[in-house]
């Protein structure tokens, strides 16, 4: 029995979970003890900011806080930046191409005077006079799914996570990716001729 919840214990202290709400969870988790053992609030706590432990009568305890002030703020900065490098699934036109500035910045302003001439800000819409172009862009599904599979490589290469779902010719993230992609890449060609 013993021998069964010990590994239980183990399996569950190694997986550790990546979903992006319990990576948010840790980054708040870890500011607050952070803020905890740095801020204002706190300065009766000065063990972690003396130079050395054995200036201070709780010396076992100052050895300890310095290694979770050491651990949690280590911890926010990689989160942040695990964070900050994973794309969420967003519907909206205007988040899309703010969020494709992480990767490709200084194409907001071209994709949304694009978006404002072609395809609008709003919801996926088909060309009306029937050439099959649609979306935000008025991408024609061949030229998106001719350039897609280059964008999902260089926004992987550039070390960010996208959701596998969005690189579709229907949703906003995938047009705003690949349109950022190619006028980054100077591949907008006469696409969408000024």
């Amino acid at each position: 029995m013993r021998v069964v919840l010990a590994v239980a214990a183990v399996a569950l202290v190694a997986v550790p979970s990546t979903t992006a709400g319990s990576q948010q969870a840790q980054l708040r988790k870890s500011e607050q003890v952070v803020r905890f053992f740095t801020g204002d609030k706190h300065g009766w706590m000065i063990a972690p900011r003396q130079e050395r432990c054995r200036s201070v009568p709780w010396e076992g305890t100052c050895w300890i806080a310095r290694q979770k002030l050491s651990f949690h703020s280590e911890r926010v900065e990689r989160l942040r930046r695990v964070i900050w490098r994973t794309l969420p699934p967003t519907n909206d036109w205007r988040t899309s191409v703010r969020l494709s500035q992480r990767i490709y910045p200084g194409t907001d302003s071209w994709l949304l005077f694009i978006s404002n001439r072609e395809g609008g800000w709003g919801p996926f819409v088909m060309n009306h006079q029937g050439s099959g172009a649609g979306g935000w862009l008025q991408f024609m599904a061949s030229t998106f799914y001719a350039y897609v599979d280059d964008a999902r490589r260089d926004v992987a290469r550039r070390g960010f996570v996208v959701p596998a779902g969005v690189w579709r010719w229907t949703h906003p993230l995938g047009q705003a990716l690949t349109g950022a992609y190619m006028r980054f890449t100077g591949r907008d060609g006469c696409h969408w001729c000024l």
